[in-house]
């Protein structure tokens, strides 16, 4: 209890939610440097992004939360294949953490986190409620799925898991099978599954589903073809097959994510 009343004195409200997207093809937005009297917490909501902590560069996918302290530097590096999206959540606060909370944390249940990150974001939309009390909410509940979640940890990913990234990096517009990727790494299909699971939260589909999406998504918002041809161009050759996935994972058809996305 003495811990929960520190951390309600430390916190004097909620400074700013917002969501924030980096652009496709993108790979380095520069971050911000956060400003004394604040903490901002990043919660990724979709895509990929970059982040350096415990001597080592972690892969962080949906879910995933990145404390910032004053002083501290925000994510900045994105995949440009498959950039990230997040929900930002500012608090006003008095000096330092009394006690600091996890830096980087990689919660089991994603889902968990990101749900509840879009809902402290849609409370400040819609400027109703007890500020102060949406402010603590926030808070607490967001330490809380930081804090029960295992922090990340120092240590270089495995050199199989590496190399089955590299196989999906150069081959994921072809036809490509799990089989494919697990010989390319030198271990078995079972094992594969096993290191993506323990090591990225994501299973060997969603890591080619990822690749094919952000490459389509790049062709989309950059150049004049057609919806079936850039399908077909990342490795789904079926229209509506194409159509379905990018409707599942982004929300819109292609045609409207590329109304909606389209630089130039």
């Amino acid at each position: 209890m003495r811990i929960l009343a520190e951390r309600t004195r430390h916190v004097h409200g909620l400074a700013h939610s917002q969501l924030f997207e980096t652009r496709p093809g993108v790979a380095d937005n520069h971050g911000r440097i956060i400003a004394a009297g604040l903490e901002e917490v990043e919660i990724i909501t979709a895509g990929k992004a970059f982040f350096a902590h415990g001597g080592r560069e972690h892969v962080l996918g949906p879910g995933a939360i990145c404390w910032h302290l004053a002083g501290e530097r925000t994510v900045h590096r994105a995949d440009p294949r498959d950039p990230y999206h997040c929900v930002v959540v500012g608090f006003r606060v008095s000096g330092p953490a009394p006690h600091r909370p996890p830096r980087l944390t990689l919660p089991a249940d994603g889902a968990d986190s990101r749900a509840f990150a879009l809902q402290i974001f849609s409370a400040w939309c819609s400027g109703g409620g007890d500020r102060d009390l949406l402010a603590g909410h926030a808070y607490l509940g967001l330490l809380w799925r930081a804090v029960r979640a295992p922090a990340a940890t120092a240590g270089a990913p495995p050199a199989e898991l590496r190399r089955a990234l590299d196989e999906l990096d150069r081959r994921h517009a072809e036809p490509l099978q799990v089989v494919d990727v697990a010989t390319a790494a030198g271990v078995s299909v079972a094992h594969l599954h096993l290191l993506m699971r323990r090591h990225l939260r994501s299973t060997p589909w969603q890591e080619l589903a990822a690749r094919r999406l952000a490459a389509a998504r790049q062709l989309l918002a950059t150049t004049d073809q057609p919806v079936a041809g850039i399908g077909a161009a990342v490795g789904w050759p079926d229209p509506v097959h194409f159509g379905r996935i990018f409707r599942q994972r982004e929300g819109l058809s292609p045609g409207a994510w590329r109304r909606r996305h389209r630089l130039g």
